[in-house]
């Protein structure tokens, strides 16, 4: 095999464990603020968590696995806010089967704690894409 390719595949290993690596962190980290009440006992606690996933979210996109699918940087930003409005939508899913039934502490806030969410997760990928928008290959 030529060396460089070989190099090249061995990059990529290493960028996607470094990705997974932080997917995995990001969920034991919420799970560890949901457990302990932390979203609920600290106010715009997850400012920071909604930006770094929409950090992560966009440099997994930018990954080469994706590269032969030809995602333009709006499309990766657009991918990154469908899948904000997602999650936003599981935690509505969440609240009203179980937490809201059990008297439990609910996962959404308001409208506007909502939209903050949303823009967090926007502002992470609109930085993350402005870094690395003159870049010919990321990786």
């Amino acid at each position: 095999m030529n060396s460089a390719i070989a190099n090249r595949m061995k990059q990529v290993s290493l960028h996607g464990r470094a990705l997974a690596l932080i997917a995995v962190l990001f969920f034991l980290i919420h799970t560890w603020a949901y457990v302990n009440e932390v979203y609920h006992n600290v106010p715009r606690v997850d400012v920071p968590i909604h930006i770094l996933f929409g950090v992560w979210l966009a440099l997994l996109l930018l990954h080469p696995i994706f590269r032969e699918r030809r995602l333009t940087l709006p499309a990766i930003f657009g991918a990154v806010m469908v899948v904000g409005v997602g999650w936003e939508f599981l935690e509505y899913i969440y609240d009203t089967v179980l937490t809201i039934p059990r008297g439990l502490p609910t996962a959404q806030h308001g409208v506007a704690e909502t939209i903050r969410d949303l823009l967090c997760n926007g502002t992470g990928a609109a930085v993350t894409l402005t870094f690395f928008r003159s870049k010919k290959y990321f990786w």
